[in-house]
């Protein structure tokens, strides 16, 4: 990875250059993103990011004889841990790859607005942190030879590095697991047997199955299922300075239960469209977990996904984790963590362009016991192969779910 030198320090409202508090915590010039408090109809307040403009995340693929190459940026943001992270090769906000701000060219971004696209989906931001948030999930196929590096950011990776990449804890991001699941799974697979790497031959069988099964009506009867769930979530939008459950203050924004800074400005200086810049970020110092738990039925793996209710919907529901803790976990669902056998555990960091080294500890697991259909409440069970059709369609799968299925397919 080439790196260059970076700084990220706390700093005041006060030093935040183009940032004020009117109604909002917001840019002077309206096209960034704000931090806003609702209140829902039971008096619950709740720190969110608005920023209704779509973004665009995109990977130029290659084939080539030897298999497909993935053209990864290398990309710094403030929030990320280690700073750096493996990044799709456009991943830039609607501002940004407007130059609203006064930066820089984006990079290829070309292939996206006026290429021919092999994937083009939206696809949902955190439910619980954004409102209304999407951004295009792209994939194109360029031929290698046509692309000149202007940067030395950008590198070619095979399907195979892509794949153990997928299972390393802060190298690739989360906009980068989300575009590669996005459809085209076969594009990782290797030449041997898909879930080779997998040393149980049952569960790899099984596995192997349910890619290949794709029943239209369960996938037909699962939008009905998520559709019949949808809420409207009725809530409004206090000034800042009227909240209760936080506070302002000059450093940020503090929830005064927790004694917990919720947002914190910040200083920055690295290698990107602008070089030198402040903003806030949303912190929360614990770590979240989630869960993609998978079990067998005649041979064929099962996955469950559960029914999400978050504020920042647009239809106020989508399909999550198996299980998750910021969303809802009980003691019976401690019971069937234990009961399960993990394949795959990382640690992430949310986008580090909005959120300060947040964190969620990502686990594909499989759960050996027949009575599944009935344990897991909430949501329903689909093979990869259907949840494969179902993330080329807007609005069905979280954030999280989508990471959880990056360490799926890392065993194409």
């Amino acid at each position: 990875m080439y790196e260059c030198e970076i700084s990220v320090n706390y700093t005041t409202l006060q030093r935040c250059q183009s940032w004020q508090i009117n109604e909002a915590l917001e840019h002077d010039s309206k096209s960034y993103f704000s931090i806003v408090c609702v209140e829902d109809r039971e008096h619950n307040e709740s720190i969110f990011i608005l920023q209704r403009k779509i973004g665009i995340l995109g990977f130029i693929v290659s084939k080539t004889a030897q298999g497909f190459e993935w053209l990864v940026q290398n990309k710094p943001e403030p929030g990320n841990i280690f700073y750096y992270q493996y990044a799709p090769t456009v991943q830039a906000t609607k501002c940004n790859y407007e130059q609203v701000h006064q930066g820089s060219k984006t990079l290829f971004l070309e292939y996206f607005l006026q290429g021919k696209l092999c994937v083009d989906v939206c696809g949902s931001e955190q439910g619980s942190k954004f409102l209304g948030k999407f951004n295009r999930n792209c994939k194109i196929v360029v031929d290698k030879s046509k692309i000149n590096f202007p940067s030395k950011n950008y590198s070619w990776l095979t399907s195979k590095q892509i794949k153990q990449l997928l299972r390393k804890s802060f190298v690739l991001n989360t906009d980068a697991r989300s575009v590669i699941v996005c459809g085209s799974w076969n594009w990782l697979a290797s030449d041997s047997k898909l879930f080779a790497e997998i040393k149980n031959p049952v569960i790899a069988q099984a596995l192997r199955n349910s890619y290949q099964v794709r029943d239209k009506q369960r996938i037909k009867n699962a939008i009905s299922f998520l559709q019949s769930c949808e809420k409207q979530y009725e809530y409004d939008t206090i000034p800042l300075k009227n909240m209760r459950t936080f506070k302002l203050t000059p450093f940020g924004i503090q929830c005064i239960e927790k004694r917990q800074c919720k947002v914190c400005y910040f200083d920055i200086r690295m290698e990107r469209e602008v070089s030198h810049w402040q903003q806030p970020l949303v912190m929360d110092t614990s770590i979240q977990q989630s869960w993609l738990i998978f079990s067998i039925k005649n041979s064929i793996s099962y996955f469950f996904l559960q029914v999400n209710y978050e504020m920042g919907f647009d239809n106020g529901v989508e399909f999550g984790p198996s299980l998750q803790t910021n969303v809802s976990f009980t003691a019976k669902d401690i019971d069937v963590v234990k009961n399960t056998q993990t394949l795959a555990q990382i640690d992430q960091s949310d986008e580090g362009g909005r959120f300060y080294q947040n964190i969620m500890r990502y686990t594909l697991a499989y759960w050996p016991h027949q009575q599944h259909l009935c344990s897991l409440k909430n949501g329903l069970w689909l093979t990869a192969g259907e949840i494969e059709n179902m993330t080329l369609m807007k609005g069905y799968l979280t954030n999280e779910l989508r990471s959880l299925l990056s360490l799926l397919v890392s065993f194409m």
